[in-house]
């Protein structure tokens, strides 16, 4: 799909320093250019008189991920369109260099929300930005059936006084589109679990990680709200390979009696077989799961293994910022934004 969509672009971006009204023509004159190993940033360019965002590079295998991640980004606000902002255009200047056009955010990002806010009424105005992030999680999980994927507190917008919250920067995201699932790969997500495209706790998680390392002067949300929270999402992977093996236990006693009713009633052998097969099958995946869940316990137990602690900071300590994208691996009920929502909802500072 990506090389497709490329070799169909047209070489008519032009990116220059003076003002102009053409419709795929950008204005850096006054834009910050960021450098990055392959692509190269411009924030605050202008396009026909609107803020945009440029990302562009040359590298063949970047142009592929962009391009799919502009697939993302027009789906995700064809079905959310209150949610992301504009993807103006997608094109290749004459030198070959791909160019993505965002509309660039005029509002906060979420880590610069936090970091303004005074000490006045700081934890309801938090817990006021959480509640619409998880509501806002809610609607583009089951509206636009997206997943960030890589949701810090940098990619999240907050307009306060209108309470609006908007994303951006979608080469880690993951879009249900009829029935594909259309992704920027990643090493961090597993592509044949049944919850790939539908894990609904992977952006809370960072979310609320990079969240906590950013909130000072504001005990009543850290020791109501955060804490709790944490505290919940930490004791669920805890019992995590326990509650694997009780699935396991439970699929065995139903194959059993499938087998015991074959003998029972010979005329249904056939139709107690294929369900047998459908239970073996899944079987086997919770077998898959059982070993994903005791290694997920591992990295975060003191010694790397099953009898020592278990407790979060150890995967931290190990993995940094990357640990809560390894727990990705499963979806954990504690820390879908719904659960969130309805645990906030009741705290009361």
């Amino acid at each position: 799909m990506a090389h497709a969509l490329l070799a169909r672009l047209t070489h008519d971006v032009i990116i220059d320093t003076k003002e102009t009204s053409v419709s795929r023509q950008v204005d850096i004159s006054q834009a910050t250019i960021k450098k990055r190993t392959n692509s190269t940033i411009y924030l605050n360019a202008k396009h026909r008189g609107r803020t945009v965002f440029l990302k562009t590079t040359d590298n063949d295998a970047v142009k592929l991920k962009y391009v799919i991640e502009a697939v993302i980004h027009r789906l995700f606000k064809l079905s959310s369109p209150g949610c992301v902002p504009s993807l103006e255009f997608v094109g290749m200047t004459p030198e070959n260099h791909l160019v993505i056009c965002s509309e660039q955010l005029q509002i906060p990002s979420i880590s610069t929300f936090v970091q303004t806010l005074g000490a006045r009424n700081k934890s309801i105005r938090l817990r006021k930005m959480l509640l619409k992030v998880c509501r806002a999680f809610i609607i583009i999980q089951r509206d636009a059936k997206f997943t960030h994927r890589d949701c810090h507190t940098g990619n999240v917008y907050y307009d306060e006084s209108r309470q609006k919250i908007q994303f951006i920067d979608f080469d880690w995201s993951c879009i249900r589109h009829d029935t594909s699932i259309i992704s920027v790969p990643r090493f961090l997500y597993d592509t044949t679990r049944n919850t790939y495209g539908h894990n609904k706790s992977v952006d809370m998680c960072v979310f609320m990680r990079n969240l906590g390392r950013t909130i000072r002067g504001a005990p009543g949300f850290i020791a109501q709200i955060w804490e709790p929270l944490m505290q919940r999402y930490e004791d669920e992977t805890r019992n995590m390979v326990e509650r694997c093996r009780q699935q396991i236990d439970a699929t065995v006693s139903e194959i059993e009696s499938y087998k015991a009713s074959i003998k029972k009633y010979p005329k249904s052998k056939k139709f107690m077989e294929n369900e047998n097969q459908v239970l073996l099958k899944k079987k086997q995946q919770q077998e898959h799961d059982l070993m994903c869940a005791m290694q997920l316990y591992k990295i975060s137990s003191e010694k790397k293994s099953l009898k020592s602690e278990y407790a979060h900071k150890y995967g931290l300590g190990r993995f940094k910022n990357n640990f809560d994208y390894y727990m990705g691996y499963f979806e954990w009920e504690s820390m879908t934004p719904r659960a969130i929502e309805k645990f906030v909802s009741n705290i009361r500072l």
